[in-house]
C-alpha cells in the first residue's frame, strides 16, 4: 500500500470519528421558565446532536404521589437566529416544550428521559409549581367607582366599576405583592375604548368590555380576566410591546370582531407511552 493511500484512510477515519462526536450530545441545564396557572414550560440545553435524531420523553406527577403520567415529548430546537426582525433574536441548542392542563398553585415533578442513538442518554427530574389564580386580597375593601375615580385606588382595594362608558383610560396606580388593585365589573357593562396598563404592577382587570387594545407593555404581575376584548387586529408593534410584560396572566377573555388566526394546529401524533426509569422513587 502506498503511503498516500494510508494517509487518506487515516484522514477518513478521523473525519468519521469527528462527525460521530458532533452527532452525540452533552446535556446542560434544565429550566422551567414562565409558569402559568395550568401549564409549565420546560427547556433542556444541550450541545451536539447535529443530526437532530435525539428525543426527549416527558412524564409528570403531583409532588408526593407515585404515578407518572405521560406528557408530550419535548421538541428538538436547533440553535439559530430570527430573520427579517429588529432586533435579531438568537436562541440556543435545546429541547423545549410544555406540560398542559395542570392544577393551579400545585407542586409538580417533571421527569425528562433523553435518548440519542449516537450516545448521550440522560434522565432529569425537576420540581416546579404552577401559579395561583389571581385573586383579591382577603377581606379587601370594596369601593364603587365611576370614570373619574379610577386612579384613586390604593394597594389592596377592589374597585367595583359602575356601568357606563369609560372611554380610553390609562391606569396610574400600582398594587403590591399580596395586595393587588382589582378593577372589576360584575355586569360586563363597564365599557372602555382602550385600556392602558403599561408599566403597572399588581393590577388586575376583570369582567369589563374593551372596544380596542389592552396595553400591557412593561407590566409586572398584572392580570386580565374574563373580559370581552373587541380588538380588530394585532399588529407587530403590539406583539413586541406585549413581549416586555413580566409574568402577565390573560385568563378566559372573549376576543371578537375581526380576529383572523395566523396559525392552525398541526395534526396530532400518537402519544408515546411513558416509561419511567425512576418509577420506584
Amino acid at each position: 500500500m502506498r503511503c498516500t493511500d494510508l494517509i487518506m484512510i487515516v484522514l477518513a477515519l478521523i473525519c468519521a470519528v469527528n462527525l460521530n462526536a458532533e452527532d452525540s450530545l452533552e446535556v446542560g441545564d434544565v429550566t422551567t421558565p414562565y409558569p402559568t396557572i395550568t401549564n409549565l414550560a420546560v427547556e433542556w440545553q444541550i450541545e451536539g446532536d447535529d443530526d437532530l435524531d435525539a428525543i426527549c420523553d416527558v412524564g409528570y406527577r403531583v409532588k408526593g404521589t407515585r404515578e407518572w403520567r405521560a406528557a408530550m415529548p419535548l421538541r428538538r430546537v436547533p440553535a439559530g437566529s430570527s430573520r427579517n426582525t429588529s432586533p435579531i433574536i438568537n436562541w440556543t441548542n435545546r429541547f423545549s416544550g410544555s406540560v398542559f392542563d395542570l392544577e393551579p398553585d400545585t407542586d409538580y415533578e417533571i421527569q425528562l428521559n433523553l435518548h440519542d442513538p449516537d450516545g448521550g442518554d440522560a434522565t432529569r427530574i425537576v420540581t416546579v409549581r404552577t401559579r395561583p389564580v389571581p385573586a383579591a386580597t382577603k377581606d379587601a375593601p370594596i369601593k364603587l367607582a365611576g370614570p373619574r375615580d379610577l386612579n384613586a385606588a390604593q394597594p389592596g382595594d377592589v374597585v367595583e366599576l359602575k356601568d357606563g362608558d369609560y372611554g380610553a383610560v390609562r391606569f396610574n396606580r400600582d398594587g403590591e405583592p399580596g395586595r393587588p388593585i382589582v378593577f372589576r365589573s360584575t355586569t360586563g357593562k363597564a365599557v372602555f375604548d382602550e385600556v392602558g396598563l403599561s408599566d403597572r404592577k399588581w393590577v388586575y382587570l376583570e369582567g369589563v368590555t374593551v372596544n380596542g387594545p389592552v396595553r400591557l407593555n412593561g407590566t409586572e404581575n398584572c392580570a386580565v380576566m374574563r373580559c370581552e376584548i373587541k380588538a380588530h387586529w394585532v399588529s407587530r408593534r403590539t406583539s413586541r410591546a406585549c413581549s416586555t410584560a413580566t409574568s402577565p396572566i390573560i385568563s378566559s377573555p372573549a376576543f371578537t370582531h375581526g380576529i383572523r388566526p395566523s396559525w392552525v394546529p398541526m395534526a396530532t401524533t400518537k402519544e408515546r407511552e411513558f416509561r419511567s426509569p425512576a418509577a420506584a422513587t
